[in-house]
């Protein structure tokens, strides 16, 4: 890191890395954040979103088992499921009818006669691998490399603990407790920004090197940057952690985890609270950042005043970084700017996140 450069400014902005290559590279191959688990506990409750052009539904079939879907019907490509997060028997495609059951098979589609070779097993709706954990549904959007590959994540009892480690997979799931229910999810947040989603990764990745400058109330409210550190977990995973002065409940509490799950995933623990962000690419040079607040089932004194407050100072937080970013994305996009370099002592996150990028952008 002390005699490296930060990546080319073009990997910021170019269509050709943005989404194509992206999309093939990086985040087909792991495992990536699709909603929480909250939001689809009953059967016959679904919840779609989209990580770059992968349109996906996630569904709790009438059996209880968690399924994931491409959200695309297999006659024209229409959405077959449309609201944010709802219940349904079947998913009936609103373009021509076209239905399917909770687990994916066909099981109408109307005025199809004379159609040849047409076979009715093999037109369900196309799986996406899903696995639940803690309080998250993740999916790997990517199809397995090999039927060997497929048979073993299939029988993986804990397929996303498997991939980024198990030690450090407990280090993060002390969050919740290993008991998803001791967190109580609060409010959803919902950012646009103009800049590249690697840009809203390398602010989060700097060790606190702007929190100083950009963040005055965090410091003015207690994050110590004296006691800011910074771990590495093999290839998918960096630990930020600082301590801060103790006190009753305040918002920051008296310590703080930030955790990096590659490529864009971000679990936040600070006093009673937890919040997760998901930066999601909608464009070579914009993306949008989710928040999702978690606050502690049994926290003491979290009142309803208490609760907005936190959310208005988290709020101010955002708005922060957003700025930053724009400016940032701005920068990049000047021919007066071509590479960077790294601060040793603060930005060893954003540089494990680089060379993983790199590695994952330039593999045959």
């Amino acid at each position: 890191v002390a005699s490296s450069a930060t990546p080319p400014a073009s990997w910021y902005f170019d269509p050709l890395v943005v989404p194509t290559l992206e999309r093939e590279k990086v985040f087909a191959k792991g495992w990536t954040w699709a909603g929480r688990l909250d939001q689809v506990a009953t059967n016959g409750s679904y919840l779609v979103g989209a990580t770059g052009t992968v349109k996906y539904v996630v569904v709790r079939g009438e059996d209880g088992v968690l399924r994931a879907f491409h959200n695309a019907c297999r006659h024209h490509g229409m959405e077959i499921a449309n609201c944010p997060k709802s219940t349904a028997k079947c998913f009936a495609c609103p373009y021509h009818g076209w239905t399917y059951d909770l687990d994916g098979s066909l099981v109408k589609a109307t005025k199809i006669g004379g159609m040849r070779d047409f076979v009715v097993a093999e037109h369900g709706l196309k799986p996406i691998r899903v696995a639940e954990w803690g309080p998250f549904v993740m999916l790997r959007l990517g199809d397995p490399a090999t039927e060997e590959e497929e048979e073993e994540e299939e029988e993986e009892e804990a397929p996303i603990e498997a991939w980024m480690g198990p030690d450090v997979a407990a280090k993060i799931s002390a969050s919740w407790s290993d008991d998803p229910k001791s967190m109580r999810f609060v409010a959803r947040r919902e950012y646009r920004l103009r800049c590249n989603w690697k840009v809203f990764a390398d602010n989060y990745l700097d060790g606190g090197y702007h929190v100083p400058f950009a963040h005055p109330a965090l410091v003015t409210d207690g994050v110590d940057m004296r006691k800011y550190e910074t771990e590495v977990y093999g290839e998918y995973v960096s630990v930020q952690t600082h301590g801060a002065p103790a006190a009753e409940l305040t918002r920051l509490g008296d310590s703080a985890l930030y955790a990096f799950v590659y490529p864009n995933l971000m679990i936040n623990r600070y006093g009673p609270w937890m919040d997760v962000n998901v930066v999601l690419p909608t464009g070579p040079n914009e993306c949008m950042v989710l928040f999702d607040y978690f606050i502690r089932a049994d926290a003491t004194g979290a009142t309803d005043a208490f609760v907005n407050e936190s959310l208005r100072a988290s709020d101010a937080v955002q708005s922060e970084d957003k700025w930053l970013c724009e400016k940032v994305q701005g920068g990049l996009e000047s021919p007066g700017y071509g590479t960077g370099r790294y601060a040793p002592a603060m930005e060893a996150a954003m540089y494990h996140f680089h060379r993983r990028l790199w590695r994952d952008l330039t593999a045959e």
